[in-house]
């Protein structure tokens, strides 16, 4: 599992070599958070009370039961590198899904592109790298007439 840290800083994590406590753990934290963040808007000042704040979060937990994931948008920044990677798997998984016939639309694409990207993650590493430091050295022209 690649895992964010920041900075573009990004780990290859091997969750089979955590200690099952350290596992649970992580696991703890991050269901904390995330049921945390469910609530976060709902305060004592604008008057909710602690059983509306209980049932966003038993709400979000039944959406995680169900298979629902939605990624944070504004705390994750990706690097340009990562964001290539994405961009190759999404293409791999869509061209995949028309080689067999089958419409795009009943796939839940960007989660099979981040698991093709999480697999395969070595080999797509170094080409996203060339395509970012190839359109990085594409110099634009003070005279080149682009939003003419």
């Amino acid at each position: 599992m690649q895992v964010n840290v920041g900075r573009d800083i990004v780990l290859d994590v091997d969750v089979t070599k955590l200690a099952q406590p350290v596992l649970d753990h992580v696991v703890y934290i991050g269901l904390r958070n995330i049921l945390m963040d469910a609530h976060a808007g709902a305060t004592r000042k604008g008057g909710s009370s602690d059983d509306e704040a209980r049932a966003l979060s038993e709400k979000k937990l039944d959406s995680l039961y169900n298979g629902e994931v939605r990624a944070s948008t504004g705390r994750v920044s990706l690097s340009p590198v990562a964001v290539e990677m994405l961009r190759m798997a999404t293409d791999v998984v869509k061209a995949h899904i028309r080689k067999s016939g089958k419409k795009i639309s009943d796939y839940d694409v960007p989660h099979l592109a981040r698991q093709y990207r999480d697999k395969h993650a070595d080999e797509l590493r170094p080409v996203a790298t060339e395509r970012v430091a190839d359109t990085k050295a594409i110099a634009v022209s003070a005279d080149d007439d682009i939003l003419a």
